[in-house]
């Protein structure tokens, strides 16, 4: 199996190209990290596998529509008890 056949039926499968699913598989980690932990932005960039946190924030704002650190106070204190165990 190519690599670009690889890409083709991943594509026609999934609905979006592998590079585009794995971001948002990764934004989707981060924002369970945000709303579960106290870690610092920069720490669950890494840890979702994004290094350069400058790039990290600015997918982040365009995948939600508002930065890391808004998207983890919206949620209140208790929100994000009750949702570290769920």
């Amino acid at each position: 199996l190519s690599l670009s056949h690889f890409v083709h039926l991943f594509t026609k499968t999934a609905g979006v190209s592998p590079k585009r699913w794995l971001s948002v598989q990764r934004l989707k980690a981060a924002q369970a990290l945000l709303f579960s932990t106290t870690l610092p932005v920069e720490d669950i960039a890494q840890r979702v596998g994004i290094r350069d946190v400058g790039y990290f924030y600015r997918i982040f704002k365009q995948y939600c529509g508002i930065t890391p650190g808004e998207y983890r106070n919206a949620a209140s204190p208790e929100d994000r008890t009750a949702g570290a165990g769920a």
